[in-house]
């Protein structure tokens, strides 16, 4: 298989759709269930863990952040299912 899965670190940031700069990545919080993956490689929210390994399991690069619905882009912390 040609995948390759990145999570973005923190501070990182893209080009979001709209052509400007997204906000910085931010730290992990401890909220377990409030959020969902989201691939910046694609711009695809992921809304369950079926729809993730479908997702990163397509040839090419997915760039992933956690999408906390509190505070917004963070980087993949443990908590994250």
């Amino acid at each position: 298989m040609n995948e390759q899965v990145i999570a973005l670190p923190e501070g990182a940031t893209w080009r979001n759709a709209a052509g400007g700069t997204s906000d910085p990545v931010q730290a992990a919080c401890d909220d377990r269930t409030g959020g969902y993956w989201y691939c910046v490689s694609h711009a695809e929210a992921l809304l369950n863990n079926l729809a993730k390994s479908i997702h990163i399991n397509e040839p090419g690069k997915h760039e992933m952040v956690w999408l906390c619905i509190t505070h917004g882009f963070e980087t993949p912390g443990p908590q994250q299912p």
